[in-house]
């Protein structure tokens, strides 16, 4: 997640040294440079515990938090409270400013679930929602002009989303701001 978080943020990890901060992370490690360029820019904080756990999952708050921060939002209070489990939780400003900028979607229930580990999927909507990006369709939906994944059937909720910034393609944008390959 470091490595996405730090290219989103126009950061160049090549640049970065990795000072052996955190005990589970050793300079070898292929995220080594992208970790420490997000540590020193405030994106994502390290454990307390002196580690930095890079193969846990990362929450919707950790996310929200490191676009927040890029945008300059992540200290600036919500007008009002969108989801009805954010009061309480460590998240509350940077999750709800995502859901005002409708770069992190609610539940239909109400919730944001901002301690909830984001999927590979979640985490592609996320970030085309941060960049702009729409879903990518073809003329007919035809999910054979598309790059295809073992792991993800056509049809899946996130199948549009997945294949926009995977497949390389001429577009046109569409009324409602998603991409429609282009001839």
């Amino acid at each position: 997640m470091a490595t996405m978080i730090a290219r989103m943020a126009g950061i160049d990890v090549d640049n970065y040294m990795y000072k052996n901060a955190f005990s589970d992370v050793t300079a070898s490690f292929w995220g080594a440079g992208a970790i420490q360029a997000c540590v020193d820019n405030g994106l994502v904080e390290a454990y307390s515990y002196g580690r930095f756990e890079p193969e846990l999952p990362a929450t919707r708050t950790m996310i929200s938090y490191a676009i927040a921060k890029i945008l300059g939002v992540e200290d600036v209070e919500p007008i009002y409270i969108k989801a009805t489990d954010t009061e309480d939780s460590k998240g509350k400003i940077p999750v709800e400013q995502m859901l005002r900028l409708n770069i992190i979607d609610g539940y239909s229930n109400g919730t944001a679930k901002p301690d909830k580990y984001i999927t590979r999927a979640e985490a592609m909507v996320i970030i085309n929602n941060y960049l702009f990006r729409g879903e990518l369709f073809s003329e007919n939906n035809n999910a054979t002009e598309f790059r295809q994944f073992t792991d993800l059937p056509y049809g899946h909720w996130a199948y549009n989303h997945i294949m926009e910034p995977t497949c390389d393609h001429d577009f046109v944008r569409t009324y409602d701001g998603n991409e429609l390959l282009a001839d």
